[in-house]
């Protein structure tokens, strides 16, 4: 049988290479997740910025609004001050960046948010959310309490609704990713070789 599209008229050789390339280009589940989740991050930052009057209003479409609006009620509700969105951090001692979502004070606390719209939150996403805290402290001055974050907070949201997770001892969370990353440094040495003879040709 003929393969449908614009293609039919084509030898086999060329039908398969462009089926190939069609199956290659063509998004998968992952990549529109990937995507949708990157356009929902946006439109809360935007949405954010505006309230904090750093940008303009954001254009929201009716795929985005809901997943936004979650979001940025359930900030409102709890009283959380938006100090900063979309910070990107740097630890210049573990040699790791990121980004973190948002960062956010009520009253002696400050707290690190992460924006999720997939499935469930893993138990790494404490890790991950813990090391960008320790980022932000080490750019920041941390003498200053708004600068030291601990809490941290997961709030995954989609069309099915919202879920809101609190990392339950922050600092802990702190102190094993900063061991981990002491670790991997002091591993690397561990597998260095010294080469003490060889009669193979050295290649670039």
């Amino acid at each position: 049988p003929e393969i449908p599209g614009d293609i039919g008229f084509y030898s086999p050789a060329i039908k398969r290479e462009t089926l190939r390339q069609r199956a290659t280009d063509a998004p998968s589940k992952g990549s529109i997740s990937r995507e949708y989740g990157r356009e929902v991050h946006g439109v809360v930052e935007q949405w954010l910025k505006c309230e904090l009057g750093l940008g303009p209003e954001p254009f929201i479409n009716d795929e985005h609004y809901k997943p936004a609006l979650q979001i940025v009620e359930w900030m409102e509700k709890n009283e959380w001050e938006i100090l900063d969105v979309e910070v990107t951090v740097y630890d210049p001692h573990g040699g790791y960046a990121g980004t973190a979502d948002c960062i956010a004070s009520r009253g002696d606390t400050t707290a690190i948010f992460d924006w999720k719209t997939g499935g469930e939150t893993r138990p790494e996403s404490a890790l991950q959310i813990a090391g960008y805290a320790c980022a932000y402290e080490a750019i920041t001055d941390q003498t200053i309490p708004s600068y030291q974050i601990n809490e941290g907070y997961i709030l995954r949201s989609n069309a099915d609704g919202l879920e809101v997770k609190r990392v339950t001892n922050f600092d802990h969370a702190k102190t094993t990713f900063k061991a981990i990353v002491g670790l991997h440094k002091y591993a690397i040495g561990a597998t260095d070789f010294e080469t003490l003879e060889t009669s193979f040709e050295t290649r670039p």
